[in-house]
């Protein structure tokens, strides 16, 4: 179970996009560091006991991983392409399991957001 929780950690971080001044990076840059480099050390959150619940499923989350990212170099796609992107996976899929004949109606499931 161990092995299953620092995978999940390792592999779904929470991103943080992190901004800075000029002048902060001026400064950092002295060192050799940037921001992202010296807050890093600081991401993993511990000692928290906060509930979670996913439909039937509950826990308690206690480790808290942050991913950090200068801001610049976040962004979020457009929705054509978010909509391009789910439509090949879901066709990878149907061709995978050949039975999944309903690929057209659970594109359309997707889209309507139900």
């Amino acid at each position: 179970m161990e092995q299953l929780r620092s995978w999940i950690k390792e592999r779904y971080p929470v991103p943080v996009a992190v901004y800075s001044t000029p002048a902060a990076e001026a400064l950092l840059a002295t060192a050799g560091l940037c921001v992202v480099d010296f807050l890093r050390p600081l991401c993993l959150v511990n000692q928290l006991s906060v509930p979670m619940r996913v439909g039937e499923f509950s826990c308690r989350v206690q480790e808290l991983q942050l991913g950090l990212y200068p801001g610049h170099s976040m962004y979020q796609p457009k929705p054509e392409v978010i909509d391009e992107s789910l439509t090949q996976v879901l066709s990878v899929q149907a061709h995978r399991h050949a039975k999944l004949q309903a690929l057209p109606d659970l594109v359309h499931y997707v889209q309507s957001g139900n």
